[in-house]
This record gives C-alpha cells, structure tokens and sequence, in this order.
C-alpha cells in the first residue's frame, strides 16, 4: 500500500477555509458540515409533510387522512413529492401567473394563490382581488385548479378562502 501524498489529501480545514472568504449570510452550513445534497432538503420535506394532508388535519377527517396516505404510497415518484412537498403558484393582480416558494411572505393582497397538494388544492384570495371586477381573474385561477385537478385520481378537493376568512390560518399552517 502506498502512502498519499499530502497534495491528494483534503483535511477539514482546508474545506472550511475556502467557505470563510464567503459573507456570512452566503454560507451553505450544509455543505460546509459535510451533509449530502439529498439530504439538505429533508427538513423542509419533514416540514410540509407535518403540515400537509399526509399527516396533518387541517382540512379533513382521520378517514380522509387515512386514504390520502393509501394514495401516496400507491402514487409515481414525481406525484408523491407533490403531497410531501405542495407547489405554489401565483396570479397577481394584472393576470401574470407565476411559480413562488412556500412561503406566508406570498400572502400579499394583490394576488391570489394556488396550493396544490397534489389531494388537495387551495385557492387563497388576498382582499384587493375579491372585488367584482377582478371575478375574471378569480374565474381563471378555479378554472386552473379544475384543469390540475382533472387529471388526478382521486380527484383533488378544492377549496377557496378568501384573506380574513377563519379558515386562512390554514394556509398560514401549510407555508413556512
């Protein structure tokens, strides 16, 4: 067995010096603690998965819980992660529709959400867009979650809250 050569080691200092050049705020502690990339996003996962219809319940009873979870474990990989981790989706004010991260910081009130379980859609309405004249924007974003949820089996649930409605602090639970 032949010794190696100090130049093809890497020691721990070595890998944390470089990371410290770095700002603070720009540090990925993940990478600089040696964790794998799979497992970065597991506590995020573990989060919706907690919050979601999975384990949680908001929205349902134990019977639906329990066959949401007999769907997941029957669903394809890509459709799973859709109930462990929900894709949010945003229409603001002028009609754009755009993709956003898991977060309460996207319940602004020009704008109407759309969180999507996978078993469960929610449409979340923000005050300035619950007016008559934006019914048409209202209208495209259901008209959305009926085009998702067409395509699923078992149909997803849809529900629509609207900002100030008791029901948001479930939105609210579901987002980071």
């Amino acid at each position: 067995i032949a010794p190696k050569t100090p130049a093809a080691k890497t020691t721990r200092n070595d890998q944390t010096s470089a990371h410290e050049e770095e700002p603070k705020e720009n540090r990925d502690f993940g990478r600089v603690l040696g964790i794998p990339e799979q497992l970065r996003v597991l506590p995020e996962i573990v989060y919706y998965l907690r919050q979601g219809p999975l384990l949680g319940l908001a929205f349902q009873g134990t019977e639906y819980s329990q066959l949401t979870r007999q769907v997941f474990l029957n669903l394809p990989g890509v459709d799973a992660s859709m109930v462990a981790r929900p894709s949010l989706h945003a229409f603001d004010s002028e009609g754009r529709f755009s993709s956003m991260s898991l977060s309460t910081m996207a319940m602004r009130d020009d704008r109407i959400l759309l969180l999507d379980h996978y078993t469960q859609i929610i449409i979340w309405v923000g005050n300035h867009l619950q007016t008559p004249e934006c019914d048409l924007l209202r209208t495209a974003c259901e008209e959305e979650a009926a085009r998702l949820a067409a395509e699923r089996s078992p149909v997803p649930e849809i529900l629509v809250i609207y900002q100030g409605d008791s029901a948001e602090r479930w939105v609210e639970a579901r987002l980071s």
